[in-house]
């Protein structure tokens, strides 16, 4: 005798929310540590995580220029 099985239904997806709707690349820096001490700190303090602290760093840095 054979079980039949109910099809599995897929957990809704879990992890990060989407940042963007656009492809993302992957950017990788060495940064000195006081530096990534600041924008740990900058971090904690906002209550953001340290990648969007430093993509708003850059988006600043790069659009104020």
């Amino acid at each position: 005798m054979s079980e039949t099985r109910e099809p599995s239904k897929s957990p809704k997806r879990k992890g990060r929310p989407p940042i963007s709707d656009q492809p993302l690349e992957e950017f990788t820096v060495r940064l000195p540590a006081d530096l990534h001490d600041a924008v740990c700190r900058t971090a904690v303090r906002t209550d953001q995580s340290v990648a969007e602290v430093t993509r708003q760093a850059l988006r600043f840095f790069l659009t104020h220029r």
